[in-house]
């Protein structure tokens, strides 16, 4: 997350507006992603089901557990929308970076492709859960593109970094 603050502040003298948009759009998205995370809430559950003292706890628990599996599974619907605005945002950050002119071409495209496939990827394994081995081949590419801008965008924000100093 450190990292949309840095890009918006590399762009908020060249594209400002469209900069703090894709930040609130970020934000947004991980807030509604972490708030929708389960893993918590399974963990105090299975402290309870633990310590539980009878068969008929023990089954409410599990019941609970199951309840919030289906809620937050990857793919449904609950965990969808903010699993989607992350690379939403980030799709958008890197049209900001081609017409900012702060980044490379090749970075600002590289961002665009990777994060154009991961929202396919959400897409296909949210509304199409029968083509799973098909969004994987999205996926994979999506990653390695993902993580290769974002490797390529903080060299170049430590060369800006370094470059403000001096």
């Amino acid at each position: 997350m450190p990292s949309v603050f840095a890009l918006y502040a590399a762009h908020r003298k060249v594209l400002n507006p469209s900069a703090l948009l894709t930040l609130i759009i970020y934000l947004i998205g991980t807030t509604i992603f972490v708030t929708s995370n389960i893993a918590l809430t399974m963990l105090e559950l299975s402290h309870k089901y633990f310590n539980a003292s009878s068969d008929e706890q023990r089954l409410l628990l599990a019941a609970a557990g199951e309840a919030m599996l289906a809620k937050g599974a990857h793919g449904s619907l609950g965990v969808f929308i903010g699993f989607s605005l992350i690379p939403f945002a980030n799709a958008l950050m890197s049209g900001v970076m081609l017409f900012g002119k702060v980044f490379s071409r090749l970075t600002s495209y590289i961002g665009l492709v990777g994060n154009s496939l991961m929202i396919i990827y959400i897409l296909l394994v949210t509304f199409v859960p029968a083509v799973e081995k098909l969004a994987l081949e999205f996926a994979m590419p999506a990653g390695l593109l993902v993580m290769m801008w974002m490797i390529l965008f903080t060299i170049k924000l430590f060369k800006l970094s370094r470059k403000e100093a001096s």
